[in-house]
């Protein structure tokens, strides 16, 4: 309650500040936005950890064009980020983060670092706003597809995208050297884009 004080303080101050006190999941951000005029649009956090996938996905789906996004998140979350398709890590919430950003994982951050010390790592990522991806046709198709390519790791595309037109998904595959028979995680973040465009025909 203290830095609340604080804050409240500093906003009166300062006639470019606008501290916000309210749940970030609830705020409209494109509306938050639009009520200022900008340049260039960043977003700069040091995230509650057991919300930074809801909270990227917000972001995403705000319409807003972040240019930037730097936070600190758990290490193994850093890696799942990150991770390139063949990879353990790689999965739906990879393919979302690497469609939209250039993910970079700047610099890590020991626990000890931390008081009381947690029971995880940590490490500050920074994504960068993609300018070569290509447009989605679809892009509620985009995630619903994506989802489902991953629903049961095990398992091959074949069999996790039984209610999809497999004729059409065969036909992307097939041109990047993979099939039905293989799994999500070893496809790139650009055939899954594409495969969606062929869907949304």
């Amino acid at each position: 309650m203290q830095l609340e004080g604080y804050l409240i303080n500093l906003s009166k101050e300062l006639s470019n500040v606008e501290v916000v006190f309210s749940d970030f999941l609830d705020v409209d951000l494109a509306k938050k936005v639009s009520d200022y005029k900008y340049k260039h649009l960043y977003f700069i956090s040091n995230v509650p950890y057991y919300i930074t996938t809801p909270i990227l996905m917000k972001l995403i789906n705000s319409g807003l064009n972040f240019g930037k996004i730097v936070m600190m998140v758990q290490e193994e979350v850093g890696e799942r980020f990150s991770a390139t398709p063949g990879k353990k890590a790689y999965s739906s919430i990879t393919v979302f983060l690497n469609y939209y950003y250039e993910i970079k994982r700047l610099f890590k951050v020991n626990r000890s670092e931390f008081i009381p010390v947690p029971n995880v790592d940590s490490e500050v990522i920074m994504l960068t706003s993609r300018e070569d991806k290509i447009a989605l046709k679809n892009k509620d198709l985009f995630f619903e597809f994506v989802r489902s390519s991953f629903q049961y790791k095990r398992k091959n595309l074949r069999n996790n995208l039984k209610k999809y037109d497999l004729k059409k998904i065969e036909e992307v595959l097939v041109k990047y050297g993979y099939s039905l028979n293989s799994r999500a995680e070893e496809i790139p973040v650009s055939v899954f884009a594409e495969i969606s465009n062929s869907l949304a025909d």
